[in-house]
């Protein structure tokens, strides 16, 4: 009887032992169930808070994205207004560096046909003295005479070429038009002026023989051809080169000439074409002859340009429209 009653007791510890397990097993389980759920929601929460932080965050990437391109957009259009003003006052330096080198030779065209005027007629007095002269025969009486009507008719000649070169300067009248061949306008000055350059200078004329055509007023594209020409063969000292380039294209022609002389001085570069204006020593030149090229360039609607450095020579560019 003891015995059944041990037995009972132990089935009955047991069975309390696994009812109290139970309970604190289902008790437990339901705190991590609620833990769970507690979690799962605060991370639903975190994950929505995330989501509307991070669309909040794109709109404003997007925002900054439009505002940047707004103000690369306004950038750009100050970038073109700048360069547009860059232009239009370079523009507006060159009109008014033309307008001045206008009104020079304006003035100085009156100037030089007053003067070439009354130069004229001294000169006249004296070549028929000169004549009168030579026609007594005085050379033949004395050789020192000889030497002396020398001087007078070298002088002579040098005082009127320069009163033809301040007619061509004064000169206002419209010839007409030609078209003609400019390799054999530049071989022919080349021929008059080679007693000035003899063999010390290497001419490479690139324009092919009767193969570029010029249209223009002859007359005073050859005068200005000639003067370029000679002041590039003076400006050069002892040996050296002048090349001769020439190209057409949609804006009419080019053409280049470029000397291995001694250079211009950049302060000097927008004076050279100024009548009168010489770097020369009295007696080498009155400063005459690029004021006549760039009159007689402008007559044919045309421009004429120098590019110098001191020590590395000169280029003019002569555009003619065709």
């Amino acid at each position: 009887m003891e015995h059944k009653l041990q037995t009972y007791k132990g089935w009955f510890y047991v069975l309390i032992t696994s009812v109290l397990l139970y309970l604190y097993t289902r008790q437990h389980l339901e705190r991590q169930r609620a833990a769970e759920a507690e979690l799962a929601k605060h991370q639903e929460e975190l994950e929505s808070k995330i989501r509307d932080k991070t669309q909040e965050l794109n709109q404003a990437l997007s925002d900054l994205s439009k505002q940047h391109e707004g103000l690369q957009e306004k950038s750009t259009i100050i970038q073109d207004k700048n360069q547009q003003l860059e232009e239009a006052l370079a523009n507006l330096k060159r009109a008014q560096v033309k307008l001045m080198q206008s009104e020079k030779l304006a003035s100085v065209g009156l100037l030089a046909k007053g003067l070439a005027h009354e130069v004229n007629n001294p000169l006249n007095y004296i070549s028929a003295a000169l004549v009168g002269l030579e026609d007594q025969g005085i050379a033949e009486e004395n050789p020192e005479n000889k030497i002396y009507l020398r001087g007078i008719r070298e002088g002579l000649s040098r005082v009127k070429r320069i009163v033809r070169s301040l007619h061509q300067l004064s000169s206002s009248e419209d010839e007409g038009q030609e078209e003609f061949d400019l390799y054999n306008m530049l071989e022919n000055i080349l021929t008059i002026l080679r007693p000035e350059f003899g063999s010390r200078i290497e001419i490479k004329n690139e324009i092919k023989a009767k193969q570029f055509s010029i249209k223009g007023n002859r007359g005073e594209l050859n005068q200005a051809f000639f003067n370029i020409l000679l002041n590039a063969i003076q400006s050069i000292e002892g040996e050296g080169q002048i090349e001769i380039k020439a190209h057409h294209d949609k804006e009419g022609c080019h053409i280049f000439i470029n000397d291995s002389g001694e250079g211009i001085k950049e302060e000097y570069l927008s004076k050279v074409m100024d009548p009168f204006f010489t770097t020369r020593s009295p007696g080498k030149g009155v400063g005459l002859g690029l004021s006549i090229a760039y009159m007689s360039i402008e007559k044919q609607g045309g421009k004429i340009e120098l590019k110098s450095e001191l020590g590395k020579g000169t280029q003019v560019l002569i555009e003619l429209k065709q």
